[in-house]
């Protein structure tokens, strides 16, 4: 059974969501165009340890409007 991690843009597949550095640079526009196309988040490793996220900027958009909502509901000083 596939694993999945939720995240604002969709769901990340753990089998197929976390890719190495490596296959990203072989791999950067179809990589690009997969994100884009299912508004799917992934994950980009180096030396098997997470690094960077590689979100579409529409879910990118939509996580921050959402952390802004909750911050103006919930200020700092009131946490």
């Amino acid at each position: 059974m596939k694993q999945d991690y939720r995240s604002q843009g969709g769901a990340i597949n753990l089998e197929e969501g976390i890719k190495p550095n490596s296959y990203f640079k072989a791999h950067a526009s179809e990589l690009i165009n997969d994100v884009v196309e299912n508004q799917r988040t992934m994950i980009i490793t180096q030396n098997g340890e997470a690094k960077v996220i590689l979100q579409d900027i529409h879910s990118y958009e939509q996580m921050q409007e959402s952390q802004n909502s909750i911050l103006i509901r919930w200020p700092v000083s009131s946490i």
